[in-house]
């Protein structure tokens, strides 16, 4: 099993993952939604945004069941002071 990571910005926009997680998305990653980038169809994501608990501070586990794949997904918010300006995704798949 390989992690993927994730680094996103306040506005939910990928700004660095590691080679794993590249190698999961057919295109650039950087700059698109977590989502998007592994183009995961829109049946298959959380009914309720995982992301929005993250940004507003909370630790959120959640599993995304692909045809093709499976991931359990961990979203960490990072703190500058009180305030998110990011998220760390840790992907196991």
């Amino acid at each position: 099993l390989s992690k993927g990571l994730a680094a996103l910005d306040r506005e939910g926009k990928i700004i660095w993952v590691n080679d794993n997680f590249r190698q999961w998305c057919p295109y650039d990653p950087i700059g698109q939604t977590f989502f998007d980038a592994l183009l995961t169809p829109p049946d298959y994501r959380p009914i309720s945004d995982p992301f929005e608990s993250a940004y507003l501070g909370t630790t959120t586990c959640f599993r995304v069941s692909e045809p093709r794949r499976h991931f359990t997904i961990t979203l960490t918010p990072i703190k500058h002071g009180e305030d998110v300006t990011e998220v760390v995704a840790i992907c196991d798949d």
